[in-house]
């Protein structure tokens, strides 16, 4: 949509998607310089080339559902597209949250229907592991009692990552990176 004249439907159903539990408000202000409800900061946010747009949510990576579903159209936001249907269809949104997983564990855990804010409620308050690569439970013992009262995977992803922080206790991230040469030293590309 950039350097496209956007259309009041198109902002007002961008508006709608990203007013969502699924984005945090905090990074959408920090990223576009207002609160979701400011449909200017929406249109600023759809006037960015797609691949350029900010995260604005914690458990969405952009690239990586981009080279997972790579049947998406040309120019379609990923993140949008993720809101709107792709949570619905068990796609993966980020490397550490597997929707085909969490269903087999509980085919209803998501609801009747995979829905976006049923996730959101199961990452934020530990409700079941959401990759086989990554358990709350196992993560939380790990921090002890400096372990927040939930929302593990949201803590290692802000804090734990950076502080050298391991997803699950098989995978070393800064020893991965360091023996192949081809992964950048961080430790997320690492992951």
């Amino acid at each position: 949509m950039s350097g496209v004249q956007l259309t009041r439907e198109a902002v007002m159903h961008a508006h709608r998607l990203l007013c969502g539990a699924f984005i945090t408000e905090e990074q959408f202000q920090r990223s576009l310089g207002a609160g979701r409800a400011d449909l200017t900061a929406v249109m600023r946010y759809l006037q960015v080339p797609v691949a350029e747009r900010p995260n604005i949510s914690p458990y969405f990576d952009r690239a990586f559902y981009l080279a997972l579903h790579q049947d998406l159209p040309p120019g379609t936001d990923p993140l949008l597209h993720f809101i709107e249907s792709g949570c619905a269809a068990l796609r993966a949104p980020h490397p550490l949250v597997d929707l085909r997983f969490i269903a087999g564990i509980d085919p209803l855990i998501l609801g009747a229907s995979p829905d976006v804010a049923a996730l959101v409620e199961l990452l934020d308050y530990d409700l079941a592991a959401p990759s086989p690569y990554f358990d709350p439970e196992e993560y939380r013992a790990r921090l002890g009692p400096a372990a927040p009262d939930s929302g593990m995977l949201r803590h290692f992803l802000a804090e734990g990552l950076a502080a050298g922080a391991l997803a699950n206790p098989w995978l070393d991230h800064a020893w991965y990176a360091a023996r192949y040469p081809d992964v950048k030293p961080d430790p997320y590309q690492a992951l």
